[in-house]
């Protein structure tokens, strides 16, 4: 019902093979902005791009297309 492939239905994170640079993520997975906090301190990103949390990797992504451009592994520590 959610338009993901069974696979990743019940999941928050990607697959290993399709956290890399030119993949799209899924539609509907689960992701969330960086705090602010964190945001206010790293470089500007061009308007076309952004830095979203999925599990405990960052990703830039491109707005609109959900082009994966690059990955931070394991860089974000869960509570």
């Amino acid at each position: 019902g959610n338009g993901l492939p069974p696979g990743l239905a019940k999941r928050d994170q990607l697959p290993p093979g399709l956290a890399k640079r030119g993949n799209r993520l899924p539609p509907g997975l689960m992701k969330s902005d960086l705090p602010p906090e964190l945001e206010k301190g790293l470089p500007k990103l061009p308007k076309d791009v952004e830095r979203v949390i999925v599990d405990d990797d960052v990703l830039l992504i491109q707005r609109g297309t959900d082009l994966i451009l690059d990955v931070l592994e394991g860089v974000i520590r869960q509570q």
